[in-house]
């Protein structure tokens, strides 16, 4: 029994910022020049179960703490989402007024106004006639919203769910729902991309597999007693895990048909990390924990609002991303990121 180790972890997990970390560069640099890392952009799925996997552990905890309150919860949603989206919209807007053609502005103005919705992935799917990974979809400055609108269509369902069928005596009918409802939305996913690939890549029934395996974690996590696993499986689950975003980043591409079952190995290999992590710390985990690391998760949200507008209008200045654009896109990235770190988010 003394290697059935269970770490503490219902509260901060440094090591799941440096899964953010993670996340956040590869889509950085799959955007800046996707030959970096041609499966960078699954850096999204990964964001999609460190959500669930948060989001729901949150709720949980609550429910079971009698203290769960929906209009709390979504209080603390728009603090942490709203602000810094409303400066990146803002700025983004204002900047293609100035330099873009009046109906490429337009559209601008348009999906801002689908995105402050929380409908910017339905703005996409319904009225841009081009795929993500088209040529012109990279000129699009708020395209990489349509992952936020996933999220926050997910938060206005989820909590309602959770307080209706969530009983911590009666965790396992639950989580068998959950297995299968994940699992249909993987398939789904497939079974559209063929005849449907917008409503596949921006929707959520197609996504929501991704949020629902970071909500399994989280219900092992905090069922813990009842999911002990000897040290040894933890540390091959972590580099289990390490094996399918290494797959997904270097197999995966933009030819690739995608979500659908190509969605489950990084959305897999994520569930995975957070969960070995809980029951042991491991070179994985250490390694997520390293300070800088966990800097670059802790603004990656910033990050990742702010690098898309940059690369979009370089593009549609100038049509390409050279080396030295790319770097100093990425080093304003950053910057942008953490001064809205400081004075917006914080």
């Amino acid at each position: 029994m003394k290697n059935l180790i269970v770490v503490g972890s219902n509260g901060y997990r440094p090591d799941v910022d440096g899964l953010r970390a993670v996340a956040v560069l590869s889509v950085i640099l799959f955007h800046i020049d996707s030959v970096l890392i041609p499966g960078g952009f699954v850096g999204v799925d990964i964001f999609f179960v460190i959500s669930g996997f948060l989001i729901s552990r949150n709720i949980i905890q609550d429910i079971e703490g009698d203290r769960f309150s929906l209009l709390d919860f979504y209080r603390r949603r728009i603090k942490r989402i709203v602000p810094p989206m409303l400066v990146v919209v803002l700025a983004t807007v204002v900047v293609a007024q100035t330099i873009m053609l009046p109906l490429d502005a337009e559209w601008v103005a348009d999906s801002a106004l689908w995105s402050l919705a929380s409908l910017s992935n339905v703005y996409f799917w319904l009225f841009q006639d081009v795929s993500y990974f088209a040529a012109d979809s990279k000129e699009l400055p708020l395209l990489h919203l349509w992952s936020l609108g996933v999220e926050e269509q997910f938060y206005l369902v989820w909590p309602f769910l959770l307080m209706l069928f969530y009983r911590a005596s009666r965790v396992r009918p639950l989580v068998l729902v959950l297995i299968i409802a994940g699992a249909c939305s993987f398939v789904l996913g497939e079974a559209v991309l063929g005849s449907a690939p917008k409503f596949a890549y921006y929707m959520l029934p197609a996504r929501a597999g991704e949020l629902l395996a970071g909500a399994l974690v989280a219900i092992a996590v905090l069922r813990q007693t009842n999911h002990y696993i000897p040290g040894y499986l933890a540390v091959l689950m972590s580099w289990l895990g390490v094996a399918l975003l290494v797959y997904s980043f270097s197999m995966l591409s933009e030819d690739e048909a995608f979500p659908g079952l190509n969605a489950i190995p990084p959305a897999l290999g994520a569930a995975s990390i957070i969960l070995a992590a809980h029951y042991r710390k491991n070179l994985v985990s250490r390694l997520l924990s390293l300070k800088p690391i966990v800097w670059i998760g802790l603004v990656s949200y910033s990050a990742y609002l702010w690098h898309w507008p940059l690369l979009a209008f370089l593009r549609y200045g100038f049509g390409k991303v050279t080396p030295e654009a790319g770097t100093a896109i990425f080093v304003a990235t950053f910057l942008l990121a953490w001064l809205s770190y400081i004075f917006v988010e914080q």
